[in-house]
């Protein structure tokens, strides 16, 4: 009877004889099946010609075993007669609300983009038609101004013509170019008279009056509610007169001789009222004018202030002078001073 087979080694215990090993021992012993024994001689490998997907996978091991992340699962898709989990799950775009919603969702879309696009042309179309009508109310508004220049200056020509006209008419004791030397000089005084800031002599005098004036009104305040008489006004000097009564012969003099130039004669004012020449006569003319009644109103003035203190320090003498009982006790004046 045979001995029992023994069972078939792992290929990986098998083991190739040592390379340039001499004839194998002899085996003693018992002999080994014909299908376990090892070939003495090494045969060279042979590249296997079948492909890598058919090569025999080696044995598992479980010191090879390793572990992957486990697949998510898709939810199952809801239908519409099965409830949804509250939570976790999205709404489905099946259904007919979702689906209207979306559908005028896009439209919105639409409707805003093109409603920017239309704004954006109907802000420049508006802008080109605005520039356009300030370009023609530019036009007309220059066209109108040269019109206007033009006009005064034939105005303005008709009236130095004019005013040359009515000295030819008039026979003067001054003639043309005489007459524009007048204009001038009087032009020219005036200006000087009121010169701006405080360098012009009848600033000059003006200031120096409403100084005085205003120290004379806190004087009869302070003797009208405080009861102390001691303070008085003293009138203007005399240089602040004559100064006054130089510049009122001046302005008279300035008066007649502008209205001895024939520029205001003859019945054409109002034809020639708006032209340079007459606008000048007449101002010039005005602000004389108010210059004289000034004068004559700070010496108004002047003369009634020292009226009343006059008055003032001849109640005060009377009050003084006045006889007083003998019985009482008499102060002597210097108590009150």
């Amino acid at each position: 009877m045979p001995p029992p087979s023994r069972p078939m080694r792992s290929a990986s215990l098998r083991q190739p004889p040592a390379i340039g090993a001499g004839p194998p021992a002899a085996v003693r012993g018992h002999a080994r099946h014909r299908s376990q024994m090892v070939p003495s001689r090494t045969q060279p490998i042979q590249p296997d010609s079948t492909p890598t997907a058919q090569k025999s996978r080696p044995h598992f091991s479980s010191y090879q075993q390793h572990y992957s992340p486990k697949k998510p699962t898709k939810p199952p898709t809801p239908t519409r007669g099965v409830d949804a989990e509250p939570s976790g799950l999205l709404i489905p775009t099946s259904w007919p609300d979702i689906a209207a919603l979306q559908t005028e969702l896009l439209q919105l879309s639409l409707f805003h983009s093109k409603s920017l696009q239309k704004h954006n042309d109907w802000k420049a179309e508006s802008e080109t038609c605005l520039r356009s009508k300030y370009d023609g109310v530019a036009g007309q508004y220059h066209s109108v101004l040269e019109d206007e220049k033009m006009r005064q200056s034939q105005l303005n020509a008709q009236a130095l013509s004019g005013w040359l006209q009515n000295c030819h008419d008039h026979r003067g004791p001054h003639d043309f170019p005489q007459q524009i030397q007048i204009l001038s000089q009087v032009l020219q005084e005036t200006s000087d008279l009121v010169t701006t800031g405080m360098s012009g002599r009848y600033n000059q005098v003006v200031e120096t009056f409403e100084l005085w004036f205003e120290q004379a009104e806190l004087v009869r305040h302070d003797r009208e509610y405080s009861g102390h008489g001691i303070s008085f006004v003293d009138p203007l000097d005399q240089a602040w007169k004559e100064e006054l009564h130089a510049l009122h012969v001046k302005l008279e003099l300035c008066q007649r001789q502008l209205q001895s130039l024939d520029i205001l004669g003859f019945g054409e004012v109002e034809r020639l009222g708006q032209s340079a020449l007459t606008r000048v006569a007449q101002s010039l003319a005005e602000s004389i004018q108010l210059m004289i009644q000034e004068i004559s109103a700070m010496r108004t003035l002047e003369a009634e202030v020292i009226r009343s203190e006059r008055e003032a320090v001849s109640q005060l003498v009377e009050g003084l002078a006045s006889p007083r009982d003998v019985r009482a006790p008499r102060v002597g004046i210097w108590n009150n001073v």
